[in-house]
Order: C-alpha cells, then structure tokens, then sequence
C-alpha cells in the first residue's frame, strides 16, 4: 500500500516530506528562529526564578522579624534549599497557614528540579516539523546508574537527556509566576497576622 506524501511549508525557504521516507531540511533562518524563542523563555524562566528565591527570603525576614533589611542580611548566602528548610523548620513554631506553606515549598521543590535541568543542562533546541513545536533536548553529564532487575544488570552513564516542548516551559513559568504571587500574598496576609498576634 502506497502512502501518500504530503508538503508541509515551513517557511518560504523549506519544505519536509512527510511520506515513506522523511526527510527534514531546516534552514539557518529558521533554526535561529526557534534558538531565539527558547532562549527569551530560558531568560524569562531564571528571572521568575531568581524572584520567587528573593520572596522565600523575604517571606522568612518577615515571619521572624517582621523586616526585611537584618534578616535579608542574614539568609544572603543562603542556597534556596537552605531557605526552604529553614522555612519548614520556622513555620512549625509561627504555625502561619502550615498547610499552604508546606504545600508552596513543595511544589517549589518540585518546580526547582525541572528549573535547574533547564538552565544547568546543555540545550540542542531544533523544531519538531511533524508538530510545528521547538523542542529542547537537555542534556546533562552526570554519573547516573541505570538498573536493569529482570537481568540483574547495572550500567552506568554520564549523560542524561530530556526533552521538552516550548508549551511545557511556558507552563513551568506560569507555575513559577503562581508561586511568586502566592507567596507575596501570603507575606500580605502575614504582616496583619503578626500584627493581631502582637495585640
């Protein structure tokens, strides 16, 4: 049985042929396209990022000392896991909404993971043409064991990859953005909570 071959135009310059064989020709143009748009998403990310790391800071400032300047001194070198530790082991004392701050510092936890694949790892990014979507293959060298149990083998790799579509890194920036507004509402919330604990 024959397939038939369909023409997808993907820009002025290019056409793939989607049939029997496939066959992707992407030119320059395109490529830096794509490299442009993941790379504005990258940026974007790391900015919500580095707020929601400022927020956690801040929010810990406020929870002990109701300001910001001393205690923003005090946690400054702290990594963002320290924080949320801190945050968790604060929080158990102050008992200020445990279950939403326990909640937020795991999904951050979460959030953190995929974060740092991102801007740690080593980017390929190319188009997906079948699905008109940028992928980003990120690939990250560290030793891993890979277990096999039915054949009771281990082997060993120094390169992790994993792919995502510009649609899942758009979402993980709304996630981030959700958390940072969260948190400042929760820091809103807690400003008049201290003040009626103090009366």
């Amino acid at each position: 049985m024959n397939k038939k071959k369909q023409i997808i135009k993907l820009s002025s310059k290019e056409t793939v042929t989607v049939g029997k064989f496939k066959h992707v020709d992407v030119d320059s143009e395109l490529k830096e396209k794509c490299e442009r748009e993941a790379f504005y998403l990258l940026g974007k990310l790391s900015t919500q990022f580095a707020e929601l790391e400022e927020l956690v800071q801040e929010f810990i400032c406020f929870l002990v000392l109701n300001e910001n300047v001393v205690g923003q001194y005090l946690l400054e070198k702290n990594t963002l896991d320290s924080n949320l530790k801190l945050l968790e082991k604060l929080n158990e004392y102050y008992e200020f909404q445990p279950e939403i701050i326990h909640a937020t510092i795991q999904e951050i936890y979460t959030i953190k993971q995929i974060r740092n694949n991102l801007i740690h790892g080593t980017w390929f990014i190319h188009p997906d043409n079948f699905k008109e979507k940028i992928i980003i293959n990120v690939r990250s060298c560290k030793i891993e064991v890979i277990s096999d149990l039915a054949k009771k083998h281990k082997s060993w790799t120094n390169i992790t990859e994993k792919n995502y579509n510009i649609l899942e890194v758009e979402e993980f920036i709304k996630i981030v953005t959700s958390i940072n507004h969260r948190i400042t509402l929760l820091k809103s919330s807690l400003v008049s909570w201290k003040e009626n604990e103090e009366d």
